[in-house]
């Protein structure tokens, strides 16, 4: 019959279940590594009340965040990594999206943002996205 020396046999048992947990936390799936986008858009110093704020990932994808009526907006789930934005007015009559939690709705018309912010291929306007919450203000020029 084979006989194991107690303390070896546990030291060896308790080795086999360390080495599984390291082994199956490293086999856990994790999800994209995403971020939140959010500031304020004004142009030329005016605070725009309309629109929305196109966020385009290094891997094509695009996350929208709609322009609230003080100028805020909010984009979740943004892919970590390099992005390039696109800032849209309203089209058509002015209109707003739901206020965001802890904002406070100003009114208004909403404001003219120039055409060439409406394109994030060529807008200029680019950030590197990390995970957490990530403040990108734009205060874009009308010239």
């Amino acid at each position: 019959m084979l006989r194991l020396n107690g303390a070896r046999t546990q030291r060896a048992c308790g080795s086999a279940l360390l080495l599984l947990g390291v082994l199956l936390v490293g086999c856990t799936p994790k999800g994209p590594q995403v971020g939140t986008v959010e500031g304020t858009v004004k142009v030329d110093g005016k605070t725009a009340t309309a629109g929305e704020v196109n966020i385009t990932a290094a891997d094509g994808q695009t996350i929208t965040g709609m322009i609230q009526n003080d100028g805020k907006y909010r984009a979740l789930n943004v892919p970590v990594g390099d992005a390039k934005a696109a800032v849209k007015g309203p089209s058509g009559p002015a209109t707003s999206a739901p206020a965001i939690s802890g904002t406070e709705p100003t009114g208004g018309k909403g404001i003219t943002v120039p055409a060439k912010y409406g394109n994030a291929a060529t807008s200029g306007l680019t950030k590197k996205i990390t995970t957490g919450t990530n403040q990108w203000d734009f205060d874009l020029s009308g010239k």
